[in-house]
């Protein structure tokens, strides 16, 4: 018997499927579908990672305001929800869709509370993407220290803990 949550999270990875393969209309009908799915009395971190991922799919079309909207929905409340490793996913996803955004300043601030929120749990998943992406975006604002630094960072954690970067942001 399959339960609403195992129904959530089927749609939920068929729908990052989707949007690796850049079929994004079907993407977004999956996360749809997934946030149908789930119990909507509170938020869990599949739901949250939902919005988040809508978010993304609506700033790759441009679509700032619709963006805004589902990055609000991912983060409400966060500050009172149960730490799950996978909730530091949720800065790194409202980065990248600033950055798809070309709002650079936003995108490197979202990774900065990214990165307070991993280690203020004692985490440090995702770290070296955020670090990553804070050298991708002090490139493209040609601010050559901060980039230098970032990318140090990210080689100390890359080598530490052997997190896969992903880089394929465009």
């Amino acid at each position: 018997m399959t339960t609403n949550v195992q129904l959530a999270a089927y749609y939920y990875y068929l729908g990052i499927t989707d949007f690796q393969l850049g079929h994004l209309t079907d993407a977004q009908q999956q996360f749809q579908l997934a946030l149908a799915s789930a119990p909507a009395q509170h938020r869990t971190t599949l739901s949250r990672l939902c919005w988040m991922s809508l978010a993304l799919i609506h700033a790759s079309r441009q679509q700032a305001n619709a963006s805004e909207e589902a990055m609000t929905q991912a983060v409400t409340q966060l500050k009172t929800a149960p730490y799950e490793a996978n909730l530091n996913s949720l800065f790194y996803l409202a980065a990248v869709s600033h950055l798809k955004l070309n709002q650079l300043t936003i995108a490197a601030q979202w990774l900065e509370r990214g990165i307070d929120f991993a280690t203020d749990h004692d985490s440090h998943y995702m770290l070296a993407n955020d670090y990553h992406l804070l050298a991708v975006i002090a490139s493209r604002s040609e601010q050559i220290d901060q980039q230098r630094t970032a990318q140090a960072t990210e080689h100390v954690l890359t080598t530490l803990f052997h997190e896969s970067i992903y880089d394929r942001l465009d």
